[in-house]
């Protein structure tokens, strides 16, 4: 992983071949002491496993698609030392599909733009919901 800082609360990183987005932008974030950000992105993936929530069922499904794929926008909130980004796809047969990431590993490069918030964010379990949520 490369960055460039672009200013004072943007920065634009580099992900390469092998490397999970997910966990180079959250080791990224640590290491530069960001304590939220919102990341946007797109580019190349060739594996990626997909969580999907259901709260009438309150249970989470994950699929996992191992080819190539064209990864057409990334975006989420880096907050509480930890990512939440969902993303949507394309095969080369121009299926479109989409969910939350839980993992993707890089197939040529993704470019991922980090505006930090320079705010304190909160996740809480919300019983409510079933699933942590920012805290407003």
């Amino acid at each position: 992983m490369n960055f460039k800082k672009i200013n004072e609360e943007k920065y634009l990183l580099r992900v390469d071949s092998n490397e999970d987005i997910v966990q180079e932008v959250i080791s990224f974030c640590k290491d530069l002491d960001i304590s939220s950000a919102k990341i946007s992105g797109s580019g190349n993936v060739s594996e990626v496993v997909l969580n999907h929530f259901s709260k009438d069922k309150n249970k989470v499904t994950s699929k996992e698609i191992v080819e190539e794929l064209t990864c057409l926008n990334i975006y989420g909130l880096y907050a509480d030392k930890d990512l939440e980004a969902y993303a949507t796809f394309a095969n080369q047969k121009m299926n479109v599909f989409g969910g939350k990431i839980k993992s993707t590993i890089v197939n040529t490069s993704c470019e991922i733009f980090i505006d930090v918030l320079n705010i304190e964010l909160k996740k809480i379990e919300d019983e409510e919901l079933g699933v942590k949520a920012l805290y407003i």
